[in-house]
């Protein structure tokens, strides 16, 4: 059965993984430093590290939907883009996917603005390269 571009019951496993990193992700930011969270998921998995293929790329835009919803819809994220990026970056290695995280911040009147946002191949994953580019960025990790 499909289901909103899910294969169900045969994405389940994926939907509950990517719903338990995200669920992490959002605590574990508050009680450990970026670069601790970051070198741990280098050891989530095992072996070499490719660049993602295009059966990658349609399971990765539905790990990325299913993160966004656990953390806007059901827990009520205000700004989600750090334990999703986190989240995903972790995914990634799991699956043998070579990604990067990069995080930035922005004035904006007299705000200080961050976001956070995924990279693969170099290239942002969902995201606007225009908008980033308003961001200077002040750390960047990988999952290598």
């Amino acid at each position: 059965m499909h289901y909103k571009g899910y294969d169900v019951p045969g994405d389940l496993g994926l939907i509950i993984r990517v719903f338990v990193l995200a669920g992490h992700y959002r605590r574990a930011i508050h009680k450990k430093s970026l670069p601790v969270l970051i070198e741990g998921i280098k050891g989530a998995g095992d072996g070499p590290l490719r660049l993602i293929t295009v059966q990658d790329q349609a399971r990765l835009e539905k790990a990325a939907r299913a993160a966004d919803f656990l953390l806007l819809r059901v827990m009520g994220t205000a700004k989600p883009c750090l334990p999703r990026s986190l989240a995903l970056l972790h995914w990634c290695r799991e699956q043998g996917i070579k990604a990067e995280i990069a995080i930035g911040v922005k004035k904006s009147e007299d705000l200080l603005e961050g976001h956070s946002w995924l990279l693969l191949g170099g290239r942002p994953y969902r995201e606007d390269p225009e908008h980033l580019a308003e961001y200077t960025i002040m750390m960047e990790g990988n999952n290598q």
